[in-house]
């Protein structure tokens, strides 16, 4: 075990005491006006609204759609049309090349730069007030974490963006806001941290991994772990495995086999985590003799209490795959529905993971997704509700106008109200908006694929690490890539239980397989590796790696991914992989 000097003890225990304190006085400070919000979101939303039309008035999005003259949401909603963001983006690139006063009144200090999809990058504007309320958010949440979990106890393993990547052509950096946040914590905070900023921003890829492979493994006293997707952590144990006896070499001697590849600001960064301890080695190697490559989170870090992060949509399946290497002290909690264009909820109990939405930060519109999706008339002004007109069980579109620049934008997500805090309604994400396909009329969801293809994984006794359905319009049909992690080949048999799965749960698609409109769910399996393979091509082609969603169904002639096939990767019946 690895030796603790007595001085490193008291150290340690003073900064605990002091991030305990810090942790009350925030919960102290934010949590009476959160839940005051609550307790009338209607009123909240309506004020909330209103400041948001007065701080920009006065910029060219204010006056062209006479913000001075607004008062409430009807008016709101019949002046300013809905927006996505190519709607946007002339104004975007105008402030931020001249510095006018387009979207904002503030100049933005950043912008979040996300892909969406595919194609050019978008970039979001963010002003300082707008990371300053990034901050007040993620304290607000990690108040009510460190309420009812023990994740901060130990170290913190944060898995997330840099705060700046880059800088676009008028001079101001893009990157992320919760970087800035991370890079901006003060020391107490910072002597949490087993990974520093610097490693965030390590450019390579796979050299980022590796580090941050050994620097987790070094640190055996993490109690939290806290990164958007799951996947991220089911790639970093995949690391670890693919690479233990060097990482364990590095571990002993302080030195890294990607260290040449590192330069020197992060080079000294690794070296402050990693001064090289024989011990701990030791006590890993111990620990791949008893668990072999089953060795999981739970084993390297015995104190683990809480891990952060998406539990909804399509990274349920991830987490499904990551839960077994959690140990059974680990308490999953819902990090909240968030994107790069804002953060739309967050939890407030690490027991049941109700996630509520900042209404005095954000204004907040909802459709009614069978009015959006099952009628071809074009919404109205009529058809948006408020966050105090949503029903339980119901599922809405995302709107979202900010006081960062974004007015009544399309999010392109559907979330779900699964109850209420306070009068407020609680929300979940569901599925992305976009997760839906259509061949022949059957409007598939993502949601019933997910269902779907977990009632036959479960049903046929199959454990998958990944899985995507892609719809062939030529052919009428659909395809499912499965990749099972000991490299089984169940593709036919779970194409053929999704295949009627699909049909009991979704009636258009029934009928269209009962009358051969629709043929046959192809399945194929893949070869070990494929999903990462996959997500690599995607964090390539553009998008963000700490925030990267798997979509499993997407058409097979618009795959997100760039020039990835998925056929390139399928074992053929001789087990071997496709040349």
């Amino acid at each position: 075990m690895t030796t603790i000097s007595f001085l490193d003890r008291i150290t340690e225990g003073a900064v605990n005491l002091a991030f305990d304190l810090a942790m009350r006085i925030n919960r102290r400070r934010y949590w009476p006006s959160f839940v005051a919000a609550a307790a009338d979101p209607g009123g909240a939303q309506r004020r909330t609204l209103a400041r948001i039309l007065a701080d920009n008035t006065d910029t060219t999005f204010g006056r062209r759609h006479g913000f001075a003259d607004l008062d409430g949401a009807d008016a709101f909603r019949r002046a300013v049309p809905v927006h996505d963001y190519e709607a946007l983006r002339p104004l975007i690139e105008e402030q931020e090349l001249t510095g006018a006063p387009t979207l904002t009144a503030a100049e933005p200090v950043l912008y979040a730069r996300t892909s969406g999809t595919s194609g050019t990058p978008k970039y979001l504007p963010i002003t300082a007030d707008g990371v300053a309320r990034v901050a007040r958010i993620q304290r607000l949440f990690a108040g009510s974490v460190h309420a009812g979990t023990d994740m901060f106890a130990g170290k913190i393993v944060g898995i997330g963006s840099p705060a700046v990547e880059g800088h676009l052509p008028g001079g101001t950096p893009f990157g992320s806001a919760s970087g800035m946040v991370y890079e901006g914590m003060p020391s107490v905070v910072r002597r949490k941290y087993v990974l520093e900023p610097e490693v965030l921003a390590i450019a390579d890829h796979d050299v980022r991994y590796e580090v941050m492979a050994a620097l987790c493994l070094a640190e055996r006293d993490v109690t939290g772990v806290a990164t958007a997707n799951p996947s991220t952590l089911l790639r970093l144990r995949s690391v670890m495995i693919d690479r233990w006896d060097d990482l364990i070499e590095g571990i002993a001697t302080g030195r890294l086999a990607v260290a040449d590849r590192l330069d020197a600001a992060e080079r000294r960064a690794v070296g402050r985590r990693l001064p090289g301890d024989p011990r701990r080695a030791a006590e890993l190697r111990a620990l791949a003799d008893r668990h072999g490559t089953d060795v999981g989170f739970g084993h390297i870090w015995p104190r683990l209490a809480a891990v952060t992060t998406w539990t909804g949509g399509s990274a349920g399946f991830a987490l499904g795959a990551l839960a077994p290497h959690l140990g059974e002290s680990a308490r999953v909690v819902e990090l909240g529905y968030s994107a790069s264009e804002v953060r739309g909820t967050i939890g407030i109990d690490p027991i049941t993971n109700r996630c509520v939405p900042l209404v005095e930060d954000n204004y907040y519109e909802f459709v009614d997704r069978h009015r959006r999706e099952d009628d071809d008339r074009p919404l109205g002004p009529d058809d948006f509700l408020g966050l105090d007109e949503l029903v339980e069980g119901g599922r809405y579109h995302v709107y979202v106008t900010t006081f960062d620049g974004l007015y009544r934008y399309d999010m392109h997500d559907i979330v779900e109200v699964t109850g209420r805090f306070e009068a407020t309604p609680t929300l979940a994400f569901v599925q992305k908006g976009r997760g839906v396909t259509n061949i022949t009329g059957e409007k598939l969801t993502e949601s019933q694929v997910l269902d779907a293809v977990e009632e036959a994984r479960a049903a046929l006794g199959v454990t998958l690490a990944f899985f995507i359905l892609l719809a062939d319009e030529a052919r009428a049909r659909y395809r499912l890539y499965t990749e099972e992690p000991d490299g089984g080949a169940a593709g036919a048999a779970l194409a053929a239980a999704v295949d009627e799965a699909l049909a009991a749960a979704n009636i258009e698609y029934g009928s269209k397989r009962a009358s051969g409109r629709l043929g046959p769910i192809a399945g194929h399996d893949l070869a070990p590796g494929t999903a990462e393979a996959y997500r690599s091509a995607c964090v390539a082609d553009g998008q963000r790696d700490a925030q990267f969603k798997y979509l499993h169904l997407q058409y097979r002639n618009e795959l997100v991914g760039g020039d990835f096939s998925f056929d390139d990767h399928r074992l053929p019946t001789d087990g071997r992989v496709r040349s």
